[in-house]
């Protein structure tokens, strides 16, 4: 007796197809229509219901939950942010190098290339610590400069450091030349040198020197140590001395001895160490 129903349910699903599959097509897409008019109600009842439960779920869902995702979200967005911050940092690192090594490429010297370390804050105006040294074949007396001209010399050396006393400091005097007119004098400390680091002073100059402001001043590679050429900084104002006598200058260093990061050291040959002595 259980069997008769599912055998007249077959029966009638057979039909069913089998009705549909030799009706007209046009009676077949009207039947097709009409089953459809007839279940859409029920499939937008079903998608209402769906979203109310979602809602629910949401009014539902405690507010400890709620500010912990709000606080987790949070630290997730601050940390992609350090994540790209970083990422800039590495590439901008990256592109400076990029350009030093290329500048190092069109110079004559043997350069190695340095990290600048500040061993103390309160001397940081007068002289600097590299992460390279003696085994490195930093000697001292080396000249340091950066990619926008010269920065110093090496005053001490171990094995693994070298400290570097700046342009300004009295142990860092340097013979220079104006490039307009090829007269010499020697960079000195300035007055103003605790408030800017960038302001030297260059003394000793003859009194018919042409000290116009923004001349470029030049090392003479006078006393062995600096190389000729290197550039040091272009004039600010002049005055004279000793009755008018001599004649000096402030000077506004190329090289920014407060942004510091990476430096070249010349690394001087045994033979010329020779020569200079």
């Amino acid at each position: 007796m259980l069997r008769r129903p599912r055998v007249v349910l077959i029966l009638a699903v057979l039909a069913v197809g089998l009705l549909m599959v030799l009706l007209p097509s046009r009676l077949n897409d009207q039947l097709k229509k009409s089953v459809g008019w007839f279940y859409l109600p029920m499939i937008g009842a079903a998608n209402g219901v769906e979203a109310v439960g979602h809602q629910l779920r949401a009014y539902v869902t405690p507010r400890s939950s709620l500010l912990s995702e709000i606080d987790r979200l949070r630290q997730d967005n601050h940390r992609l942010r350090v994540r790209d911050f970083q990422a800039l940092e590495v590439f901008r690192e990256n592109r400076r190098l990029r350009q030093m090594v290329q500048w190092k490429g069109a110079q004559p010297w043997d350069l190695r290339l340095a990290k600048v370390i500040i061993d103390d804050p309160a001397n940081w105006w007068r002289s600097v610590s590299l992460d390279i040294g003696s085994d490195d074949g930093i000697k001292v007396d080396d000249p340091v400069l950066s990619v926008q001209g010269l920065v110093g010399k090496v005053i001490s050396v171990s094995g693994g450091r070298s400290k570097v006393a700046l342009l300004g400091d009295p142990s860092c005097r340097v013979a220079a030349v104006l490039g307009n007119s090829g007269h010499g004098g020697i960079v000195t400390p300035s007055g103003q040198g605790a408030i800017n680091r960038r302001i030297v002073e260059l003394k000793h100059l003859p009194s018919e020197a042409d000290l116009a402001p923004g001349a470029e001043v030049l090392t003479s590679g006078a006393g062995g140590v600096f190389p000729s050429g290197i550039p040091i900084g272009r004039l600010i104002d002049s005055q004279s001395y000793d009755f008018g006598l001599y004649s000096g200058a402030r000077i506004r260093l190329r090289a920014d001895l407060d942004r510091l990061d990476y430096v070249w050291v010349i690394a001087r040959s045994e033979s010329h160490e020779e020569v200079v002595e």
